[in-house]
Order: structure tokens, then C-alpha cells, then sequence
């Protein structure tokens, strides 16, 4: 057991050992020394002094929110002493010096916008910074440089979440050090920020469920991953990302994407637009794989050149899209590149259309020598000599068609089945229907409203030697008038009832009245009717028809 033990320990020293070797192979030179001074113009001057003459000048790549100028000297380590210096000259703030691994980098952290020159003297590198007058500024660009800083662990002081004006999400992230390594990227339909060699508290590794804010951040969580800190972000819909960091405060956000800014998108890029994130170069007789290697860490897209690519390149552009400026260098130089996901391909153009038609050739070749299989679908919602497949199948593909049970069946190659079943699951869907309903009515519009009166007096009065009988007729008033007895009945004076509607059954309704006075024999009779009739109709049909939306 203990010679085990003893074994194993020494093939770990020896491994660390060879580690160190080779690492010591790859470094073979080193910053010495940095001078900084402001000359009469206005500029500011850096001298860093190195251990050996570089062969190349090193490219100097321009960042924007917040203003930074950064060189990567490779194979080479910082010799300085020290990560950080504070200068106060001009527009720049201070220096950050970053060894990782067998690359050092000088980022200038600065006030403003300033352009960068640079000269090499035997030894040492000569950086000419100048302020840019504010007219000349483009504007700030909302930009993220992911740079990969010195390995030392960071930690994170607080998360927060809060909603933007525009109902954007807006996660921010405090940290403890301004020096943090963080990668952002998808991963599926989820975003993920990589805090690289951070450490995160307890009361801060949770799950934010920040549905109700309505934003299409719907879930965040962030926990420990070995040294690293990851951040899965889950969102719903379509969205697009921005990222920034200022100083030790990371913003992270998420909004929307309407379907017109998604075509506005597309419309830039077939008038020649371009609608990436903003980037200042400026390349000295370079190479174009440096150039390559300088837009793949901006963007963090994996960029892989052909063998063929090569010469220099000296350019010089301020503010422009990175997509835009990666089209200038290809155009330069008789390049192509063809985009898959998150990996470009760049190679001669000639070399690229000669790979593509292989490629054709050799899906041609596939399909002709693939073997067949056949499937049937069932059709629920349309019929099946509804849908069309025109130009779906290969030249050895069929398809029959069963209208009795409503199925159809393909035999093909795999990747045209897979065609015709994206096809039949789009269009076989439950269509909207209209049901239009009538109804056929007999009726009348009569209508009417009628009032009557009956009236009648039976009266015998003497005036002087004269008697007056009054009576419904002639004959009862002379009768009345000469004292003979008149019979017994209606007697009316006014004889005008409410008339009965035909097919009414019953008669008006009526009120009546009568006054005798006995000592006088004196009798009046008084009755009142009214009648009001409304005509209804009866419905004979009631048809309905139901049709598809849209069809007539």
C-alpha cells in the first residue's frame, strides 16, 4: 500500500513537471519594463520593453461601454510584477497586464474613444494614443468583450432582476474584482453566462422564478460548477440578447423580438446591411489569420480556415459591424465563408463553390444509393387530395392516395418522408367553420285598437199642457208621451259598441251602468267597451348551413 501510494505520488510530480516544461517551451519572451508619457500634441505615449524583438506588430482591437483598447502578445509572459497600474494621463485611466497561459494581455482602460498607433523599436513596442474630438464619435455601441483575465478567484456580491422600460429583462450581477472571465452563449432554448473562477454564497445559489415581471425571462438559475459559476437563463418566445460589463457591475439583457424587426432584419441583409455588434480595427501588414482569430474572439463564434488561406492584410476600420468588416477581409483577399450555427467556414472562393458541388454529387449519389421505406399517414381534419406534395418526393419516390379511408402513403428515402410528415402536420389541422342559419316566418303586421259606447234614456216629462217622452225610438217616446207602457229592453239612445275582430273569439271587453228613479218611472243605461288585437306570425323552417372559413 505504501509503495502504491509512493507510485502514484510520483507520477504526479513527474506529470507537473513535464507540465511545466512544455509550458516553459511555448513562452520565450517577456515584458521587462513600461514607460508612459504625454508629449505636445495632446498624445499619450506607452513604451513596453520586452526580452526579445517581436517579429510582428500585435493587433490592437478597440472596445466600446466601456472604452478599452487591448493587445494580445503571445508566447510571452508578464514580467512586470504587477496586474494593474494606475496612470491618469489624458483619456487613459489605467492598464491591466493579463497572463493566461502562454498569452499576455495589455488592456488600456480609458475615458474615451481614443486611436491607437503603433512602432516597434528593436525591443520595445511604441502605443500612440490620441483623443478622438466628440464629433468624430459614432456614438456608444453596446458591446460586450469577453476577455479571458488573469485566473484568480472572483466572487459575485449580489443578482439582481428588474424589468425595462420597454418590458425588457434586465439581470445585473455585481461582482467583487472587474478582472472576470465570463462567456455568454446558448445552449438550446436556454442562455447561459459562464463566471469563470468565481465564487458564489449560499443565500445566492437559488432559482428566480420571475414569470410575473412579464418578461420573456421566465426562470433564473445560478449555481456553483466546480470553480465556475453558471447562470442557465430560461425565456419564452422569440429573443434576443445583449451583454455588457462596466467596472465590476455585469448587465445581462433579454427582449422581445417582434416578427417586424425579424423581417426589418432581413430585409437589411438582402439590401447589403449589416446588424452586428460594432468593432474598430486597425491591422499593420498582419496576417489574415490573425485577422480571423481577432473577429472569432469578438464575436465568440468558432471560425476554421482552410489550409489555402493565407498572405497580409492591412485595413483600418472605426465603428463598423464585425459582420461587415469579416465581408471586408473575405472580399479582400478571394475569400468565402459559409455559416453553420456558431461555426464559419472561410476558404478561397474557387476552393468553396468546388467543395459545395462535392457536396451536391455526394447527397446525389446517397439518395440514389439509399434504400427505400414507406409509411402511411392518417388524415383527420382535411381530405387527402387536399394537400399537394409537388416536388417532395425524389425521382424513385411515390405516393398513393386512399380517399375512401382517408390515408396516404409515401415510400421514399428517409429525409423526404421526414418532408412529407412536416407537411402533413402543418396542414392537417381542424379548420374554422361558419354556420350561417335562416328562418322562414308567416306573419301579419294587423294590428288595431277600438273603443265604443252604448247609451239610452227612458224619460216622461210635462211641459205647460204637453208631455215629452224620450226613448230609444220613435215609437217607445210617442208610447212614453201618451201613458202607455213600453216593453222592456235596450232602448238606446247611442248604440255604438267596440267591434269584434274576425277569428276572435269572445267578444270586447265592456262596462255598464244603470239609473232608475222609481217615483218617476225616469231610467238611463250606460255601458263602455273597448278591444285591442295584435296579429302573431308562426315559423314554417328554420335551415342551417355550415361551411369552412373562407370557402364559399
Amino acid at each position: 500500500m505504501f509503495f502504491r501510494s509512493w507510485f502514484v505520488t510520483l507520477l504526479l510530480l513527474l506529470s507537473c513537471a513535464v507540465h511545466a516544461d512544455t509550458m516553459h517551451e511555448k513562452i520565450f519572451n517577456q515584458l521587462t519594463s513600461i514607460d508612459i508619457s504625454t508629449i505636445e500634441d495632446g498624445r499619450v505615449v506607452v513604451k513596453l520593453g520586452l526580452e526579445q524583438p517581436l517579429a510582428t506588430l500585435p493587433i490592437g482591437v478597440s472596445l466600446s461601454n466601456p472604452h478599452r483598447i487591448y493587445f494580445d502578445f503571445h508566447h510571452t509572459s508578464n514580467g512586470l510584477g504587477k496586474n494593474f497600474q494606475e496612470v491618469e494621463e489624458g483619456d487613459l485611466q489605467s492598464i491591466n497586464f493579463v497572463q493566461v497561459g502562454e498569452r499576455t494581455r495589455v488592456v488600456f482602460n480609458l475615458h474615451g474613444l481614443m486611436h491607437h498607433e503603433t512602432l516597434l523599436q528593436d525591443n520595445t513596442l511604441l502605443i500612440s494614443l490620441k483623443s478622438i474630438d466628440e464629433y468624430q464619435n459614432a456614438g456608444p455601441v453596446a458591446q460586450f468583450s469577453q476577455d479571458k483575465l488573469e485566473k484568480e478567484l472572483n466572487n459575485i456580491l449580489d443578482v439582481d432582476f428588474r424589468r425595462g422600460e420597454s418590458g425588457e429583462g434586465r439581470i445585473i450581477v455585481d461582482l467583487m474584482h472587474a478582472g472576470a472571465g465570463i462567456d455568454v452563449y446558448q445552449q438550446g432554448e436556454k442562455l447561459v453566462v459562464e463566471f469563470i473562477d468565481t465564487y458564489l454564497p449560499n443565500n445566492l445559489e437559488r432559482k428566480l422564478d420571475v414569470v410575473d415581471f412579464a418578461t420573456p425571462i421566465n426562470i433564473i438559475d445560478t449555481v456553483m460548477q466546480g470553480d465556475n459559476v453558471r447562470m442557465m437563463i430560461e425565456s419564452s418566445g422569440r429573443w434576443e440578447h445583449t451583454a455588457r460589463q462596466t467596472d465590476t457591475q455585469f448587465v445581462l439583457e433579454v427582449r422581445a423580438l417582434a416578427e417586424d424587426e425579424d423581417e426589418l432584419a432581413e430585409r437589411r441583409r438582402a439590401n447589403g446591411g449589416y446588424i452586428g455588434e460594432k468593432l474598430s480595427l486597425n491591422f499593420q501588414d498582419v496576417e489574415v489569420r490573425a485577422v480571423l482569430q481577432v473577429i472569432a474572439d469578438f464575436t465568440n463564434l468558432n471560425i476554421i480556415a482552410s489550409d489555402s488561406v493565407g498572405g497580409n492584410l492591412t485595413l483600418r476600420l472605426r465603428d463598423v459591424p464585425w459582420d461587415q468588416a469579416l465581408d471586408i477581409v473575405l472580399q479582400a483577399n478571394g475569400l468565402a465563408k459559409r455559416q453553420t450555427g456558431n461555426v464559419i467556414f472561410v476558404a478561397p472562393s474557387k476552393e468553396m463553390a468546388d467543395r459545395e458541388l462535392l457536396e451536391l454529387e455526394a447527397k446525389q449519389q446517397v439518395a440514389e444509393m439509399e434504400p427505400l421505406v414507406t409509411e402511411t399517414f392518417q388524415l383527420n381534419h382535411r381530405r387527402v387530395d387536399s394537400i399537394s406534395f409537388d416536388g417532395m418526393l425524389s425521382e424513385r419516390g411515390t405516393i398513393n392516395l386512399d380517399e375512401i379511408s382517408n390515408t396516404l402513403t409515401v415510400t421514399d428515402i428517409p429525409l423526404r418522408i421526414t418532408e412529407v410528415r412536416k407537411r402533413v402536420k402543418r396542414l392537417d389541422v381542424f379548420e374554422r367553420q361558419v354556420m350561417i342559419e335562416a328562418r322562414i316566418v308567416e306573419a301579419t303586421e294587423t294590428f288595431s285598437r277600438d273603443l265604443g259606447a252604448r247609451f239610452g234614456v227612458k224619460n216622461v216629462s210635462n211641459i205647460g199642457n204637453r208631455r215629452l217622452g224620450v226613448s230609444g225610438n220613435v215609437t217607445d217616446s210617442s208610447n212614453l208621451a201618451i201613458g202607455e207602457q213600453v216593453p222592456a229592453g235596450e232602448n238606446l239612445n247611442v248604440n255604438l259598441p267596440a267591434a269584434a275582430g274576425a277569428g276572435l273569439l269572445g267578444g270586447p271587453a265592456a262596462l255598464g251602468l244603470s239609473l232608475l228613479k222609481i217615483n218617476n218611472s225616469r231610467l238611463i243605461n250606460l255601458e263602455l267597451s273597448a278591444l285591442e288585437t295584435d296579429t302573431k306570425g308562426r315559423v314554417i323552417a328554420s335551415p342551417r348551413v355550415v361551411t369552412a372559413h373562407g370557402v364559399e
